[in-house]
């Protein structure tokens, strides 16, 4: 597989994904989770606290898209990381391991402006499926220009 960045607004192409897969008939297989990792921003030694210690972590969304019909020709991936969405509790301790959520979670999470920074990816098995996954975008763009967004 071959990666790609995708230089789109992440709200917009989260929210024609969002829009297709809810109308039906998309042939899309999507799948949202979530995750806390540790916030590499946080001052690791204050007042006499070891890294191990004291940890905070930060909320990370994911979102994965694949054609039903040839789930390995093409993925799109939309990751956010929310730097200013909610934190855990300071006495509980953060799930292991991703969380499934559904896409309207994944959306109310973590797609709200200005929550954190978020990349999109594509990852295609060739040339041909890389051009199949642009006709797609080009696609849900349509979509979204004759059916509105969200």
């Amino acid at each position: 597989m071959e990666d790609y960045e995708l230089d789109l607004p992440a709200e917009a192409v989260v929210a024609w994904t969002l829009q297709a897969v809810k109308q039906g008939g998309s042939g899309l297989l999507a799948n949202a989770w979530r995750e806390y990792v540790a916030d590499e921003s946080f001052p690791r030694e204050k007042g006499g606290y070891e890294a191990s210690d004291v940890e905070r972590v930060i909320p990370v969304g994911s979102l994965e898209v694949v054609p039903e019909h040839r789930p390995d020709s093409w993925v799109l991936r939309v990751r956010v990381k929310d730097e200013l969405g909610d934190r855990l509790p300071a006495d509980e301790d953060a799930p292991e391991g991703p969380e499934e959520i559904g896409l309207d979670q994944f959306w109310d999470e973590f797609m709200a402006p200005g929550r954190g920074m978020a990349s999109i990816q594509v990852s295609a098995a060739g040339p041909a499926d890389k051009e199949a996954f642009d006709r797609f975008l080009a696609e849900l763009e349509r979509g979204a220009e004759r059916g509105g967004e969200g």
